[in-house]
């Protein structure tokens, strides 16, 4: 139901809040990349209040320096952005080889690590075990190169997932590859613990005889670790399986002891790539069914599977969402309301797709209990806009991250060629928040974030519009925080004990309304 809360101040300054059925609007939206393939694969927000964006690069232009290979010879790529997604530094990773960066964590010093898969023997790496191996790279908050780590075996090994865990360690998913007892080629779940240089603490490989994908891992409450991805297997570690490739969701404890696992899917093939820990201890994942019986209740071709387990991993409810065409999702999270959010692509124009440019970006949010809130796409008319990341941002919007290959529509500032995959970082606004101003009377506030000051400058304001008048400062619901007397311009406000989050400015002068706006770390 939509409420509308108006202020007790001058000029009727709204704050419209609708939670149910309103989509959040794009705050900014940025490109970032070169003249060939750019792929994202994850974004996070970091304590500084900007984004870290990681993934593979083959460009050595326009935003890209410092590449390794040659053309078709990928490297790891960061780009990190202030709050306001400007870019403000870029890092490339890697050899004259083949490095794909898949996953990047900000640990408790500041600094980045990333992992991803490799076969280079040169440039940054200084050990190759053979085929592709697991390289793990360690940044500092600037960007500079700390350390490197090449783990794995003479198969294709390559790590999928990386987090920060409470020790200043990290944790792994990844995917091991090996020649079995039957002389068969086979890949299991390969879980690795290092210390903050890198030190392998420990590592276990789970699975059966059938290949299995680690696709994504968090630490847990219980200083455990969840895992999802996918197993064909039905013996050894793996039981339950339903057919063809299921979602394998494995939970073990702080050393890597299996606690449970279960299959989740069909009779043919299922994809998980996304899980995590809700508030209730239980879990939530989101996967892709491609069929229509077993666990799976979804009658569309391929949509948002949202599974919903307690904490022992028994199926509590399921939903799905999409049209007629390809629905897949990548990322799921738990909002701060409660419900949950998924984040992927479509190239559907029905169902629950709508506002479709092509294949779009396409954001679900739904309630505690998996009811559709909204939705909503995000692209333009090149087929080729998927996502890959999504959070909460401490103003209450989301950050999307992902790669476009559009040039119009939401897509304005594309850098590569027609369409060849930029990065895209797409910001969202908190849920239905609209602050509808007077024209010409908004004003600046830095900086931006703000930690413990806040200077404004109001250039409609004279010194004397400005006496005697009480500046306001209000959250997102509307309710007055501070209230400060002003006399004059620049004014600086003591904002160290506010709690982190977004802010509005308010101050009425003899122009009129003046509104500014501020995140407060």
């Amino acid at each position: 139901m939509k409420r509308i809360l108006q202020l007790l101040l001058p000029n009727f300054l709204f704050i419209i809040l609708n939670a149910s059925a309103q989509s959040p609007t794009i705050q900014w939206a940025h490109s970032f990349g070169g003249s060939l393939q750019d792929f994202a694969r994850c974004v996070h927000q970091t304590t500084d209040g900007g984004f870290i964006m990681a993934g593979y690069t083959d460009s050595h232009d326009s935003d890209v320096t410092g590449f390794h290979g040659t053309t078709n010879f990928d490297d790891y790529w960061v780009v990190k952005t202030d709050s306001l997604g400007t870019l403000q530094w870029q890092k490339c990773l890697g050899g004259t080889g083949h490095d794909f960066g898949y996953s990047i964590a900000q640990g408790i010093d500041g600094g980045y690590a990333i992992t991803g898969s490799s076969d280079s023997q040169d440039g940054d790496l200084s050990t190759f075990w053979g085929s592709t191996d697991c390289w793990l790279a360690k940044l500092d908050a600037g960007g500079n190169l700390q350390w490197q780590k090449t783990l794995g075996g003479t198969g294709s090994d390559a790590g999928h997932c990386i987090q920060a865990t409470a020790d200043g360690g990290y944790i792994i998913a990844a995917t091991y590859t090996y020649v079995d007892t039957a002389n068969n080629l086979n890949e299991n779940y390969w879980i690795v613990k290092i210390d903050s240089l890198g030190t392998l603490q420990w590592q276990h490989l789970y699975g059966g005889s059938s290949p299995e994908n680690a696709w994504f891992i968090m630490p847990t409450f219980d200083q455990g670790y969840i895992v999802a991805g996918t197993s064909s297997s039905n013996d050894s570690n793996v039981t339950g399986n339903k057919g063809g490739t299921d979602c394998w969701i494995l939970k073990i404890d702080s050393v890597g002891e299996i606690q449970w696992e279960k299959s989740y899917g069909s009779h043919v093939n299922d994809y998980c790539f996304s899980i995590t820990q809700t508030k209730d201890g239980g879990f939530i994942f989101i996967a892709q069914p491609q069929g229509h019986d077993s666990d799976v209740s979804c009658v569309g071709f391929r949509d948002y599977w949202l599974v919903k387990l307690d904490p022992s991993g028994n199926m509590q409810w399921q939903q799905c969402f999409g049209g007629s065409g390809y629905d897949q999702g990548y990322s799921v999270i738990q909002s701060s309301d409660g419900g949950y959010v998924v984040a992927g692509f479509s190239n559907s124009i029905d169902g629950d797709v709508t506002g479709n440019h092509g294949a779009d970006y396409w954001i679900i949010k739904t309630d505690s209990i998996g009811n559709l809130e909204w939705q909503k796409c995000l692209g333009g008319s090149s087929s080729g806009e998927t996502a890959r990341s999504i959070e909460e941002t401490s103003d209450g919007g989301f950050i999307v991250g992902g790669d476009a290959r559009s040039n119009n529509g939401d897509v304005t500032d594309h850098r590569g060629l027609s369409g060849v995959e930029d990065f895209w970082l797409v910001k969202l606004a908190p849920l239905g928040l609209s602050v509808p101003v007077q024209e010409e009377k908004e004003f600046t506030v830095y900086p931006n974030p703000a930690k413990e000051s806040l200077q404004l400058a109001i250039p409609m304001a004279t010194e004397n519009s400005l006496q005697n008048r009480t500046l306001r400062i209000l959250n997102l619901i509307g309710e007055e925080m501070m209230a400060v007397k002003v006399d004059a311009e620049p004014t600086t406000i003591n904002v160290k004990n506010l709690a982190s989050g977004m802010y509005f400015v308010a101050v009425q002068t003899e122009e009129g309304m003046a509104i500014g706006r501020f995140v407060k770390e």
